[in-house]
């Protein structure tokens, strides 16, 4: 695990996630599970984005993974 290099703002979010990659963390996807660690969208950021405005306010995690192995794993909030 890369120690801060990716982070995600705001935090808070709404409708999107902005993320903040280092180079060494380039050509990442994402997944964010819920707090029952279901699955609720995966991906490769767009343009350093991500839009969540499909998901309900509540307390999820975003793992980064590069090749398979996690990169980082954030908890946030959405609140609508």
């Amino acid at each position: 695990m890369m120690s801060d290099a990716i982070s995600i703002y705001p935090n808070p979010p709404k409708d999107k996630i902005n993320i903040k990659v280092d180079k060494e963390a380039s050509g990442i996807h994402y997944v964010i599970y819920d707090a029952l660690g279901i699955i609720l969208k995966e991906g490769k950021p767009i343009e350093n984005k991500i839009k969540i405005q499909d998901i309900q306010s509540g307390n999820y995690l975003i793992c980064f993974l590069k090749q398979n192995t996690v990169v980082e794993t954030i908890k946030f909030t959405i609140i609508k």
